[in-house]
C-alpha cells in the first residue's frame, strides 16, 4: 500500500511538470510588427514629398498596463558594445536622414490595452536639393524622388524581436495653366484682360509651414517673339497660395495690351488678334544652400537732446512668410542714469506680430540694453517699413523707421528640365 501511495505521488509530480512544459510557450514574448501607414494605421507603400507619414507598431509586450495609454519614446536596445539601438528608426539610406524614438519620434498607444502604437505627430517628407544635406533628428524626413525609405522596430526587451517595413517616394507631375485670379482656367482672353498663371506642383511644397516661391516662369507671345518684339516675353514670380498647398500663382496679373501701343504698365504682354499665348515651367533645380548674408549695420536715431539713442537691426530682404529676428538697442549717451527707457515697434500690414514693446527699469550713462523679437514676414512681395518710438522718463517719444523688402529667395528658379 505504501508503494502505491508513492507511485501516485510521483505520477502527480510528473503530470505537473509536463503541464508546466506544455503551457510555457504561451508565456513567451509576442512578436512586434511595424508598418509605414497613414494617420489611421492603414499601410501606405507610395508617398510623395510634402506628404506626412505615420508609423504604426503592434506589440502586446509594450502594453504593460491595461488601464493606461502608454507610449514608445526614449526606448532603445543595448547592442552589447555600449551602443544603443533605438526601438523605432525611420531612415532614408540615400540621403542618410534618420528619425528615431530616441529623439524625434514618439508613438502613443491608440487606447488603453490595445498594444497598438502610432506616431504622433506624423513625419513630413521634404525633398532635398542638390548640395543640401539632410539633418537627422529634426522631425522631418529629407528624401530624394524615387527613394526607398525604411522603418525598423526592435523590441527594447527582446533582441530577437525585430521587424521592418519599406515604402517608396515618388514625384508628382506638375500642372500649369493660364487662369483668372481665382485659378480658373480661361481658354480665351481679350485685349485689356488681366491673366494669371497657376501652377500645381506638390513637389515644390518643400516646407508645410511656410509660403514657397518659384521664379522665372516664362509667359510669352511666340508670334511677336518671332517678329523681334522684346516685350513679348515676361518672367513671372509665382507665390504659393498658402502654407502646404503646393499651388502657386503670380500675385500681380499680366495685362494684355495692343502691340501697336506702349506698354501701360510693367507687368504687361503685347498681343495681336488671334495670338496664342504660352507659358513654360521647369521644376526649380536643386541648388546649393547659401548661408544668409551678414546683417547690415543697425540704423539709429537719437532724441533731440542727444541723450537716448534708438537703434534697430534686421535683414534688409526676407522671403515671403519667413521668420526673422529684430534686434533693438537703447543706449544712454548722457551723463545721468535714464529711468524706464522703452521702445514700441509697429510692424507693417501682413507681418506678425503687429507690434512689440519692451523696457528696462534704468540705464546708466554710457551703457546699452538690447531686446530681440521674432517677426513673420508678409506673404506679399514688396517694400515695407518697420516703425517705432523710443522714450524714457524726461525724454519725449521719438521715431525710427527701417526699411525691409519681401522678395523671392535667390536661386529658387534655376531649371533642370524635370517637367
Amino acid at each position: 500500500m505504501e508503494n502505491k501511495v508513492k507511485l501516485i505521488g510521483f505520477c502527480a509530480l510528473l503530470i505537473l511538470a509536463l503541464a508546466v512544459i506544455a503551457f510555457s510557450p504561451q508565456a513567451l514574448a509576442s512578436k512586434g510588427r511595424v508598418m509605414i501607414t497613414d494617420v489611421n494605421g492603414k499601410p501606405v507603400d507610395l508617398w510623395k514629398t510634402g506628404d506626412t507619414l505615420y508609423i504604426t507598431v503592434i506589440d502586446p509586450d509594450e502594453n504593460r498596463d491595461s488601464d493606461e495609454v502608454e507610449l514608445i519614446w526614449r526606448e532603445w536596445l543595448e547592442d552589447g558594445l555600449g551602443g544603443r539601438l533605438p526601438a523605432v528608426k525611420l531612415v532614408d539610406p540615400a540621403t542618410g536622414d534618420e528619425e528615431t524614438s530616441v529623439g524625434s519620434l514618439t508613438l502613443y498607444e491608440t487606447g488603453p490595452d490595445t498594444g497598438e502604437f502610432r506616431l504622433s505627430p506624423g513625419i513630413p517628407l521634404r525633398g532635398l536639393r542638390t548640395g543640401e544635406k539632410a539633418i537627422p533628428g529634426n522631425g522631418v524626413l529629407e528624401v530624394w524622388d524615387n527613394d526607398t525609405i525604411w522603418v525598423y522596430y526592435r523590441d527594447p526587451n527582446d533582441p530577437t524581436d525585430i521587424d521592418a517595413d519599406q515604402a517608396k517616394v515618388s514625384f508628382t507631375p506638375a500642372e500649369i495653366k493660364i487662369t483668372n485670379i481665382a485659378g480658373e482656367e480661361v481658354p480665351l482672353f481679350n485685349v485689356g484682360d488681366v491673366l494669371f498663371v497657376t501652377l500645381t506642383d506638390p513637389d515644390e511644397n518643400t516646407n508645410p509651414h511656410t509660403i514657397q516661391v518659384i521664379e522665372d516662369v516664362i509667359l510669352e507671345n511666340p508670334r511677336l517673339m518671332l517678329a523681334g518684339e522684346p516685350k513679348a516675353q515676361v518672367k513671372l514670380t509665382l507665390v504659393e497660395t498658402g502654407p502646404d498647398t503646393g499651388v502657386f500663382r503670380n500675385p500681380d496679373g499680366i495685362l494684355l495690351y495692343n502691340h501697336l501701343g506702349p506698354a501701360p504698365r510693367e507687368k504687361a504682354l503685347p498681343v495681336r488678334d488671334k495670338d496664342t499665348i504660352v507659358v513654360y515651367y521647369r521644376s526649380p533645380a536643386p541648388v546649393v544652400p547659401v548661408p544668409p548674408p551678414p546683417l547690415p549695420p543697425p540704423k539709429c536715431a537719437t532724441d533731440p537732446t542727444g541723450v537716448l539713442e534708438f537703434c534697430r537691426e534686421h535683414p534688409e530682404k526676407v522671403p515671403p512668410g519667413e521668420s526673422f529676428t529684430v534686434k533693438v538697442t537703447l543706449t544712454n549717451k548722457g551723463t545721468v542714469a535714464l529711468q524706464l527707457p522703452a521702445f514700441t515697434d509697429s510692424l507693417p500690414a501682413g507681418f506678425s506680430p503687429e507690434s512689440a514693446t519692451n523696457f528696462a527699469t534704468s540705464l546708466d550713462p554710457g551703457k546699452s540694453v538690447s531686446f530681440t523679437y521674432t517677426v513673420t514676414a508678409s506673404t506679399v512681395l514688396g517694400d515695407y517699413t518697420i516703425t517705432g518710438k523710443a522714450r524714457a522718463v524726461g525724454i519725449s517719444p521719438f521715431e525710427l523707421g527701417t526699411p525691409i523688402t519681401v522678395a523671392a529667395a535667390a536661386g529658387a528658379a534655376a531649371g533642370n528640365g524635370k517637367k
